[in-house]
């Protein structure tokens, strides 16, 4: 093998793949290999580490190093997919064309004369058209960036990232009015879970595919074109699915466009909005088709007057172009704007996606006798203002979630907070969990109605661990949390341990409080 690869290495062009690029170098420490050797170098494996998976695999951005011919037609900092345990160490960094990083930074790409090869894999090198990933310019069909022939990898590598959410559009089924990619994205729902929120628009016209979809295990459906062409249909979905229903509002300069950006409609957008208030639609995605896929930046002052004008929760689509968007949102933390959809920006690298999820702010209420209190391990309590204003201060400050704990509910044996949700739900517009005297299925849906996005169990789950996977199985593990109380307690003779305590703190339970966590994480928490 070795004589014959280098004859042609002396008159044709070679490239290689992964291993066949590792087998350019001297050495590997896989199995203690001695290589080809065209290139002076080693092959080393990835340090061990505590969070980063070995094998690495997945999408990474790669950095262009050189201007090379591989690099023709692709844009830098493309995503590229890797699976590998191992990567190359040149002695002679000229021949690195491009680099990436997975714990430390190595060679993606190594080229010199009529030798090039890549360590990762351009054979598979989330809009889905065709079956594709891809990004259109302004909703044009013609303008098309397939950016993974795999949407179900690309999904997976933003979850594995740490996406909370993900955001799909068939644009097939948009132009063509009904869905047609629907196999797919029922395999990507398969192969992410269904408890995994992920939202889903194009080519959605009559119940029975809302229906269809949501059984599969989709969190939200966004209607776009039949919602303007079909009020009464809009109306029947949010009767029928409540809180599932997001409205899609593409526009260009302040009106409407319908089947797929294809046509505009000369409505207002304001005017729509308002008009859906009392629908009891779940959000509104406002998308300026002028910016999007164009990394010029969100359209905020439109954005804002939308979100100003419409008394429903506004997700920002459309041009956004990097971190400095993202600041802008965090700065109208006063408006109903909970959110903004990445495309183009994460792909192409102008948004470090890991940098936009840095930070998460999540204020935990203690409440009491309908007051917010404040003390060290439950006692001395001190009075710290009324809830829903309280709230609404840090929904001002730009929390990321609201947590709230009725700490005496189950030992005072109270009802829910069921007026204060619903008045804080009124007041802010980012997630709620809630906490203290839930007891039985009945009061999960109790509070969910109220405004709460997630509800805690503590308490209950420990007198009845069935519970635990009964609102599981029923709402889906995405909204419910497991809380655990625990403290450090130690017997004399005895190594200290973990345990679990009920009652704000008060009662001991003798629980493991480790074993417990593990054992609800198997219950469906």
């Amino acid at each position: 093998m070795e004589a014959a690869f280098m004859k042609a290495f002396k008159q044709k062009p070679i490239f290689g793949v992964c291993v066949g690029q590792q087998m350019l170098f001297e050495t590997s420490q896989e199995g203690d290999a001695t290589c080809l050797g065209v290139y002076r170098g080693t092959v080393d494996r990835f340090p061990v580490s505590d969070t980063l998976k070995i094998p690495h695999m997945g999408w990474n951005q790669v950095k262009q190093l050189q201007n090379h011919p591989m690099w023709s037609g692709i844009d830098n900092f493309a995503n590229f997919y890797f699976v590998h345990s191992y990567y190359v160490h040149p002695s002679d960094t000229q021949i690195i064309l491009g680099s990436t990083q997975y714990g430390v930074d190595f060679a993606s790409c190594v080229g010199k004369d009529n030798v090039f090869a890549t360590q990762f894999h351009p054979e598979k090198t989330i809009d889905i058209k065709d079956g594709k990933c891809v990004r259109l310019v302004q909703g044009d069909m013609d303008q098309v960036t397939i950016f993974s022939e795999d949407p179900i990898e690309m999904a997976l590598k933003w979850v594995d990232l740490g996406a909370e959410r993900l955001h799909l559009v068939d644009l097939d089924g948009a132009v063509a009015g009904k869905p047609k990619n629907e196999g797919l994205i029922k395999e990507l729902i398969a192969e992410i879970g269904e408890d995994f929120p992920i939202q889903l628009g194009g080519g959605i016209r009559n119940l029975d595919t809302i229906e269809s979809y949501l059984n599969d295990g989709l969190s939200y459906v966004i209607i776009g074109t039949a919602a303007i062409k079909n009020p009464g249909f809009l109306q029947d979905a949010c009767l029928a699915f409540p809180r599932q229903i997001i409205v899609g509002l593409d526009a260009k300069d302040g009106k409407v466009a319908t089947d797929g950006w294809s046509k505009m409609t000369g409505h207002d957008v304001i005017d729509l909005a308002k008009k859906y208030e009392d629908y009891g639609v779940e959000s509104i995605i406002y998308t300026d088709i002028g910016r999007d896929g164009m990394l010029q930046g969100i359209n905020w002052e439109a954005t804002l007057r939308l979100a100003q004008a419409a008394d429903i929760p506004v997700i920002a689509s459309g041009g956004l172009a990097g971190m400095k968007d993202i600041e802008v949102l965090c700065e109208h933390g006063d408006t109903r704007i909970e959110g903004v959809i990445c495309g183009r920006a994460i792909y192409s690298g102008d948004l470090d996606f890991a940098k936009a999820l840095d930070y998460r702010i999540i204020p935990c209420l203690d409440v009491n006798a309908g007051r917010v209190v404040k003390g060290v391990n439950f006692v001395e309590l001190k009075d710290a203002g009324d809830p829903v204003e309280v709230a609404k201060r840090y929904y001002d400050q730009g929390a990321d979630e609201i947590t709230f704990l009725d700490i005496t509910a189950t030992s005072d044996d109270r009802d829910l907070i069921l007026h204060m949700i619903e008045a804080v739900a009124k007041q802010t517009f980012i997630p709620l969990t809630v906490g203290g005297g839930i007891r039985t299925n009945q009061d999960v849906r109790r509070l969910l109605n109220a405004g709460a996005d997630k509800v805690s169990i503590n308490s209950a789950a420990l007198l009845n661990p069935d519970l635990v996977n009964d609102v599981c199985d029923y709402y889906g593990s995405q909204c419910i949390v497991i809380a655990i109380d625990a403290k450090q307690v130690s017997s004399q003779g005895e190594p200290p341990r973990w345990e679990v305590f009920t009652h704000g703190g008060r009662k001991s339970t003798g629980i493991n409080a480790v074993a417990w966590a593990k054992e609800v994480v198997e219950r469906g928490a």
